[in-house]
């Protein structure tokens, strides 16, 4: 096991110090002590440490707990998140990096257990810099903070939800019965997606199989009378994409009427659509595959002649 940095306590490999005191050591700001051996930050440079060590401080962008010296994680969750990247499969291509990514942030979106929002925060610091590190991608880190931050906001905002609608329930009450409705309709994908019945495990599971890129459950950018979610988005080119309705109830007088208004949103904004309807797949899984490959084959080359 490597060394730590005698001053921060981050790791150092083989050396006392880490990379940021060993270039401050250069610089005349690291003395070792005579009498004990141990490097310190020379505080006789430092008149007013006090000062530039309270300017410094930071909060950590998982658990929020302050952190010193400008890092953005503290000790605890830094030594997670080395955890967790050992757990992850270093072979993926970037693309299902990304892909893993996203499906973190949006499980955590949609749970309430702060541990398991914890373990998706920690997923996603993770994948960012295992993106960095062996395919020297960024593409995440540029959102990372803002998810991060979205993540906790979105917590917040539910919690301050069921604390206004509290009466004859204790807030503990409603929230386990939350999590045991959650638990009960998620169901886990080969991709590591959670998704809501047993088709949706199918449709997922098609697409991943098939090489397509796709994320769950997103929210329809171009769309501006109301919040449209979508079952599964494609990502073709540019910022353009395919995506994906799977119709599920029947009879659902409520249910329709939302289907209705959100194929005239997707027309209305010539968006390209998958529609998947329960009643024609139903058992019939080749032709279900045969369906997404064809109007995903179709669509896609729409798309790139449009651009």
């Amino acid at each position: 096991m490597g060394k730590v940095c005698q001053i921060c306590g981050l790791p150092s490999g083989i050396y006392p110090l880490c990379k940021k005191h060993l270039e401050d050591k250069a610089k005349g700001l690291v003395v070792k002590n005579p009498e004990t051996g141990i490097w310190e930050e020379d505080l006789d440079i430092f008149p007013s440490i006090d000062k530039i060590i309270s300017a410094t401080k930071t909060n950590c962008i998982i658990c929020g707990e302050e952190t010193t010296k400008g890092y953005s994680l503290c000790t605890d969750c830094y030594y997670d998140v080395e955890d967790r990247k050992e757990e992850l499969d270093k072979n993926q291509k970037p693309s299902k990096l990304r892909d893993y990514y996203y499906n973190a942030k949006d499980y955590a979106m949609r749970v309430y257990d702060e541990d398991k929002i914890y373990y998706q925060k920690l997923t996603m610091v993770a994948i960012n810099n295992l993106l960095k590190q062996l395919h020297n991608d960024r593409t995440v880190e540029e959102r990372l903070t803002k998810d991060l931050s979205s993540i906790d906001t979105n917590l917040k905002n539910k919690n301050d939800k069921l604390m206004s609608n509290i009466k004859e329930k204790s807030r503990i009450d409603i929230i386990k019965e939350e999590q045991d409705k959650e638990k009960a309709k998620i169901k886990k994908s080969q991709d590591g997606h959670f998704v809501e019945s047993e088709l949706e495990i199918t449709v997922d599971d098609i697409l991943y199989n098939l090489g397509i890129v796709h994320a769950y459950n997103i929210k329809v950018d171009e769309i501006i009378e109301r919040t449209v979610v979508c079952d599964w988005y494609i990502p073709v080119s540019l910022g353009k994409g395919i995506y994906v309705e799977l119709w599920g109830m029947v009879g659902n007088e409520k249910y329709n009427k939302n289907k209705k208004e959100k194929i005239n949103l997707y027309e209305k904004y010539k968006l390209p659509l998958i529609e998947i309807n329960y009643s024609e797949v139903k058992n019939d899984t080749q032709r279900l595959i045969s369906l997404i490959k064809s109007k995903y084959k179709q669509l896609k080359i729409e798309i790139n002649e449009s651009l």
